[in-house]
């Protein structure tokens, strides 16, 4: 059995899109989730990172409730961010989920 963001065998992620801004700012984003933005696109990433770490916390915190409003979730999302919760739960580095490259040994890192 996969993880809760598997998809008909393979692993799903959202689209990931760069955007430079009118006053030279990047934004990064995974669409329909969260954006990360900055001066360059490592910070963009770094904000990403940091906005998403927040937003699977607090999905993952006791008694959280969604508001009736927003509809149903998309499984493929909540799956993807509780993966990424259950990353950085165990102390793991989630921009190696995000980002698609492999997680690397702490003796190259």
């Amino acid at each position: 059995m996969g993880e809760a963001g598997d998809v008909a065998g393979g692993y799903w992620t959202p689209t990931l899109r760069v955007r430079e801004l009118d006053d030279g700012r990047c934004r990064l984003s995974l669409v329909a989730i969260a954006d990360g933005v900055g001066p360059t696109l490592q910070e963009a990433g770094d904000d990403l990172v940091a906005n998403l770490l927040t937003l699977v916390m607090s999905l993952r915190a006791p008694g959280m409730r969604m508001a009736p409003g927003l509809g149903p979730l998309d499984r493929r999302s909540l799956g993807f961010l509780w993966d990424l919760g259950d990353i950085a739960s165990r102390g793991g580095d989630i921009r190696h989920h995000v980002f698609g490259y492999p997680e690397l040994p702490d003796a190259v890192a």
